[in-house]
């Protein structure tokens, strides 16, 4: 779904701690790209999956603009989550049993909005870091994905 609404000029990164959880998304996707209609209709991110934490990615990796946790956050860890925004990014976390969007203002300023009430299983806390094998690289999309996407917008204008 996240692939659909960032079209091909997005970076689309997912973390999760279960490796069997990333190889089930990963055929997922693979399947969505040959068998569905709406990737050959609409422009599409390809996501790349990272088998880790989340709470262990290096506060140096660049930011982001949007980001979802699939898991409660404890209040302690939010801070962390929140700074891996760019300026304006948003974060929709659940975080006291509540769905919250914080959209980061400025550089050590946030805005948070609570959505609707939730109650998620916690984010796994990390008791000594071990941290990501690395995060996928932040690269351009390839001529491919490029040429792909302006075929798909010639076809679909007309």
């Amino acid at each position: 779904m996240a692939g659909l609404m960032l079209g091909c000029h997005g970076i689309n990164h997912g973390i999760e701690i279960h490796d069997d959880v990333v190889d089930y998304a990963e055929e997922k996707v693979g399947q969505f790209m040959r068998t569905s209609l709406a990737f050959d209709r609409y422009s599409f991110c390809e996501p790349e999956f990272v088998v880790g934490n989340c709470l262990d990615i290096s506060p140096d990796v660049l930011g982001y603009d949007r980001i979802y946790c699939g898991a409660g956050c404890p209040n302690e860890h939010k801070s962390f989550l929140t700074n891996l925004l760019n300026i304006n990014g948003i974060l929709v976390v659940p975080l006291s049993d509540q769905l919250q969007a914080i959209t980061r203002t400025g550089q050590t300023t946030f805005e948070s909005k609570n959505i609707l009430p939730v109650n998620f299983a916690t984010l796994v806390v990390p008791v000594e870091s071990k941290g990501l094998k690395s995060m996928p690289s932040r690269l351009p999309p390839t001529l491919q994905a490029i040429c792909r996407g302006c075929i798909r917008k010639v076809i679909s204008d007309k």
